[in-house]
């Protein structure tokens, strides 16, 4: 199975010693987790929130 192996934010306690892993391809749904057509990233609220676009 290949995938991607990303750093997070939370240190080196979270996941796998601050790492996890995301599934690269998925025969039967392609564009799942298709991270180089899709941008996103999680947002805690309180924190300079943007406005709507």
């Amino acid at each position: 199975m290949d995938f991607w192996i990303c750093r997070n934010t939370g240190g080196p306690q979270w996941g796998e010693k601050g790492y996890f892993r995301i599934q690269r391809s998925m025969p039967n749904y392609p564009d799942a987790f298709s991270l180089a057509r899709r941008y996103f990233y999680p947002w805690k609220r309180g924190f300079n929130e943007p406005k709507c676009m």
